[in-house]
């Protein structure tokens, strides 16, 4: 059997620090507490009530461009209540966080503000908005108004050749199909400019065709309208496009269920307790326990892994999983809308809300835009026509100018390849936690890297004991003492040294170790107590000792010495016998037992290094990364990880504290050396590094809450082949955005220019603006369509598992 590539709690444990819990209904308790004041709002009321944070995902439909984004920070930012806005501009959602009471914002309150905008708000659940993508990316409405004024312009055209160009014919023609696409844009322009008190290019269209109609180019008014109602549709179309390749998997799931008695269910209806049946081909549609059955389950659009995982009875089963063969039957332990998968599918949603510098710098740049050009169209009509009293040609010339005044290719030009790299990322297993952790990704030259958990795998395994004082001379068992003390850790020695003890963690089954009091851990230097001697009661008439005599226990490495005043002291024979010891586990942590301020055993203890260590090192190396590793450990244990995986001996930092580490991250990033480090890591003592760095990565699959929590990338395998592969991901990304941002400002800048010029025509504005702005969208998509994750696939051959073959219960 091949052990799975992650742990059964990792989704779990992953997920829950990256979810906040929303509900788009207060509560029934909270309801009664309505007419009470919260303490933000009456903090001087002595009946007021506890401010109730919650947070409420919206999907706001008609969300197109800047002004939405500015026009709801305008209305919430400052609302009272409101502690912080993040807005989705691709995926059209908002995750606001709020006081619930009814004094302050609830959610309610927060919906009909948007409402009140015609900005199609609504509350959205987890999981939920996949079915109305699919509406929105056909509109026939749209495609009906496109095609008729099609039919009218090329009828106008024809008109023209034909019959004459100011016929009566040819201009009812060019007037009708103006008339058919105007009604639309009229309407969101006079939603923009009399409700929400902005100028959007609905308006900035509108005028333009009024001029043109105006000067009696009838052909330019039909034309101008035409091509923006037709990319209009087009954009809709490609973002709709984008929105379901960044969606999770949530919406392509089954709708109903078959329990085990054969019963079709509907997913939604589905509660805990129910026991549900998978076949192979079927995906898992709940999380839960199995409780019959095996099978080999495909985990990879959770954890990115293409290894299967084989699964059997008390295993965990977790949704979203795609069952390849055999027979499972899952007995449900989570609600539905609590599941792994809309849980995952949300956090990639809510990072997406993030906004990076190059976001924020072209946001600065789109609001000042569009006043500007039109200011400055005002001007050039007003002083061109006065000096050279040519008012039509410089009235035209305004009208182009204001065609290019709308900033939309600029504004969507970095949030679409920072959406897609999240979720291409999140597909193979790497959940970056908003767009700007990508930009700061596409910049970093320098790895830290933890030993323990990360480049080695963190299963330790007692090789050898030393006693430094003979057990007949004992009254008690050093490795008992231990063991009850490690029982009280979750660092991965301590599991080594209750196995040693144990000989199988399975076997502490009806046994209890002595207990233990004033428990203390010393970072970097290992853990201490105080120990009953009264042993476990399977051996308690093996000694007689007196109840509540406690012994003074210590369980570290050899800083054990150095603390406590220097209490603990080794004599030449014993450190003799150290150093001898020593040499023959040259690759092993050596783990002193000390009882009483004396040190009596010593154990040495290794674990192996990850296989994909090696190809992760050469990867990096192969990038021009600069590869370091710090650790705890003492040099001829690290030297010699470092000298198998082929990272360079200077580069290794030994006998590091978590102040140690944190101290050469502040320095790498210092002034000085002006380096931007990334630190990866997974325990607890890592965790003010990976928060210190400018970006850290937790290794999800064995990381501790506190180490996830804290790191900027969560791997949610332990697969460390997909760090370079996500450092590639985003290194394309910002190169994208860079380009985005250059191209649509420069090709603005320039149809300015030739516009000034006299050399850019009303439609020809129309199609540089629409045109910069499809090409920005298929540029943003090349992150969709990359190949990155390929290398960092483990290829062994699928598990086949033939259900037969289960073990009958006698």
């Amino acid at each position: 059997m091949i052990s799975p590539l992650i742990d059964d709690d990792i989704i779990s444990t992953v997920i829950s620090p990256l979810i906040f819990e929303s509900s788009p209904k207060e509560s029934p308790r909270l309801a009664k507490k309505q007419l009470q004041s919260c303490a933000k709002c009456s903090p001087d009321d002595p009946d007021n009530v506890p401010c109730v944070i919650q947070i409420t995902r919206f999907r706001i439909a008609n969300m197109c461009c800047i002004q939405e984004v500015t026009l709801i920070h305008k209305l919430l930012d400052n609302l009272r209540g409101v502690e912080e806005v993040g807005i989705n501009l691709i995926g059209r959602s908002a995750v606001i966080k709020h006081c619930s009471m009814g004094c302050c914002a609830p959610s309610v309150k927060i919906l009909s503000i948007l409402q009140q905008q015609r900005l199609g708000a609504s509350i959205q659940d987890a999981g939920e908005g996949d079915e109305e993508i699919n509406e929105e990316s056909m509109d026939w409405r749209k495609i009906s108004i496109v095609g008729l004024a099609c039919v009218f312009f090329f009828a106008g055209v024809a008109a023209q050749m034909l019959i004459s160009p100011l016929s009566r014919v040819t201009m009812a023609l060019f007037a009708t199909g103006t008339a058919i696409c105007v009604i639309p844009i009229m309407k969101a322009a006079l939603i923009s400019t009399f409700i929400r008190h902005t100028i959007d290019i609905h308006l900035l269209v509108l005028l333009s065709i009024a001029g043109a109609l105006a000067l009696g180019e009838y052909l330019d008014a039909c034309l101008v309208a035409f091509l923006f109602c037709a990319a209009d549709l087009i954009e809709q179309v490609m973002i709709g496009f984008v929105q379901r390749k960044i969606k999770m998997n949530s919406g392509t799931m089954a709708k109903k269920a078959f329990l085990s008695n054969g019963k079709a269910v509907l997913v939604d209806d589905l509660v805990i307790g129910d026991i549900i049946a998978v076949r192979a081909g079927d995906m898992i549609l709940a999380d839960g326990v199995i409780i019959k059955g095996v099978g080999t389950v495909d985990e990879s659009s959770l954890t990115g892994e293409a290894m299967p995982v084989k699964k059997k009875k008390n295993d965990r089963a977790t949704s979203g999983s795609l069952m390849q063969d055999g027979y499972l039957e899952i007995e449900i332990d989570t609600d539905m809308a609590e599941s792994t998968i809309k849980k995952l599918a949300q956090a990639v949603e809510d990072v997406q809300t993030d906004n990076g510098e190059y976001s924020k710098m072209v946001d600065k740049i789109a609001l000042y835009y569009t006043p500007g050009v039109i200011i400055f169209a005002a001007l050039f009509i007003v002083i061109g026509g006065v000096v050279t009293n040519k008012w039509r040609e410089y009235v035209y010339i305004g009208l182009v100018l204001l065609v290019l005044a709308c900033p939309c290719s600029i504004v969507v030009a970095t949030p679409i390849p920072s959406v897609c790299a999240i979720a291409v990322a999140a597909r193979h297993g790497a959940l970056i936690k908003g767009s700007s952790v990508i930009e700061r990704l596409g910049r970093i030259d320098t790895i830290a890297v933890d030993k323990t958990g990360t480049i080695t795998t963190g299963f330790f395994k007692v090789q050898d004991r030393l006693n430094l004082t003979p057990a007949e001379e004992l009254e008690y068992n050093p490795l008992e003492l231990a063991a009850a003390l490690e029982e009280k850790s979750s660092h991965p020695l301590a599991h080594a040294i209750l196995s040693e003890f144990f000989g199988c963690i399975a076997e502490m089954s009806g046994e209890s170790l002595p207990e233990v009091k004033n428990i203390r851990i010393q970072d970097g230097v290992g853990i201490s107590g105080w120990v009953s001697k009264y042993s476990s009661k399977s051996r308690k008439q093996k000694y007689c000792y007196v109840c509540n005599d406690y012994l003074k226990v210590e369980v570290g490495n050899e800083r054990l010495l150095c603390v406590n005043g220097g209490k603990i002291k080794l004599n030449n024979d014993q450190l003799g016998l150290i150093d001898a010891f020593s040499s023959l586990h040259p690759s092993a942590s050596l783990i002193m037992i000390v009882v009483e301020d004396k040190v009596d055993l010593i154990l040495a203890l290794a674990d192996s290094v990850r296989p994909e260590s090696y190809g992760f090192v050469a990867s990096l190396t192969r990038m021009g990364m600069n590869v370091s590793m710090l650790t705890g450990d003492g040099d001829d244990v690290a030297k010699q990880v470092v000298k198998e995986i082929g990272i360079n001996p200077e580069n290794c930092l030994t006998r590091l504290l978590p102040a140690d580490k944190l101290k050469w991250i502040l320095d790498t990033q210092g002034k000085i050396k002006k380096r931007n480090v990334l630190m990866l890591g997974d325990g607890i003592n890592d965790t003010t590094a990976l928060a210190a760095s400018s970006v850290g990565v937790a290794m999800g699959a064995n990381g501790s809450a506190m180490a996830i929590s804290a790191g900027d990338v969560v791997l949610m395998s332990n697969n460390l082949k997909k760090l370079p592969a996500t450092l590639l991901l985003c290194q394309l990304s910002r190169y994208v955005i860079i380009f985005n941002i250059s191209f649509s400002i420069g090709i603005k800048l320039i149809a300015i220019i030739l516009a000034i010029l006299g050399y850019l025509q009303l439609y020809m504005a129309i199609l540089v603006d629409t045109g910069s702005l499809i090409v920005v969208i298929f540029v943003g998509m090349i992150p969709l369509v990359t190949n990155v994750y390929a290398s960092s696939e483990i290829q062994e051959e699928p598990i086949r598992i033939d259900i037969q073959e289960e073990p009958m219960k006698k």
